[in-house]
């Protein structure tokens, strides 16, 4: 899958949807438009990763319009969609990606100054 998916470029299509209430409660008014998008963002992310355990292709979609997702799937407004991740089969099996040694992505000294 490549940038700039189209949410029915693949076979199956999941909206990941944070409640606003819900938040509320948890984290209190503040808390709920700062933390319910990262909440849901985990759960993406730890879907996609299960995905690609499967030998599925996955991409994360952000930028669409909510409000028209909303009305589609008939959300009440206090259950906001965040992201969309697309699966599916990819064209060509994956490449493996060779794994960086830490110390080519480590950015900081020993005392905490970067470099």
């Amino acid at each position: 899958m490549e940038p700039g998916a189209r949410p029915d470029a693949g076979d199956v299509t999941v909206v990941f949807c944070g409640d606003l209430l819900r938040e509320a409660e948890r984290y209190g008014t503040r808390g709920a438009g700062k933390y319910m998008y990262t909440d849901v963002a985990f759960a993406a992310l730890l879907f996609m990763l299960s995905a690609t355990d499967e030998g599925l292709g996955s991409a994360f979609i952000g930028d669409f319009h909510e409000e028209h997702v909303q009305a589609v799937l008939g959300l009440p407004p206090h259950v906001v969609p965040v992201g969309m991740v697309i699966l599916g089969y990819g064209d060509e099996p994956p490449r493996p990606r060779p794994w960086r040694r830490l110390r080519e992505i480590h950015v900081c000294d020993d005392e905490g100054i970067r470099r």
